[in-house]
């Protein structure tokens, strides 16, 4: 049978493992967010964009982009020009491309920037 002291003495390690249990309720989170905002930086490979749009809850391309847009406008912007100029221009970009392989040499290519369409 277990005596008074013993009774008391069990009392007191059950709370202190409460307030141990308390403290890593609080600590943990904190610990997890400033992990998150920096393991990334350390490891190797593309897992920074990937905990970017896992934080975003977006696509990897979507997070990039907001990340851009919202750290250089005028960036962002030259970048979705060019991507509108590239998409309209695929095969020409293509076929330039595979005369510069082949050539080893600089060439010079002709693309179509579309007019407006109303």
């Amino acid at each position: 049978t277990r005596t008074l002291s013993g009774y008391i003495d069990g009392a007191r390690t059950y709370e202190r493992q409460n307030w141990w249990l308390a403290g890593a309720a609080g600590v943990g989170p904190i610990f997890g967010v400033l992990l998150i905002l920096t393991l990334p930086s350390i490891l190797p490979g593309r897992v920074a964009p990937w905990v970017a749009s896992l934080v975003m809850g977006q696509s990897q391309a979507d997070a990039d982009r907001a990340m851009i847009q919202s750290g250089d406008q005028a960036r962002y912007e030259c970048m979705i020009w060019a991507e509108w100029v590239f998409a309209n221009n695929v095969e020409a970009l293509q076929s330039c491309v595979e005369d510069m392989q082949q050539s080893g040499q600089d060439q010079s290519c002709t693309i179509t920037v579309p007019a407006p369409r109303e």
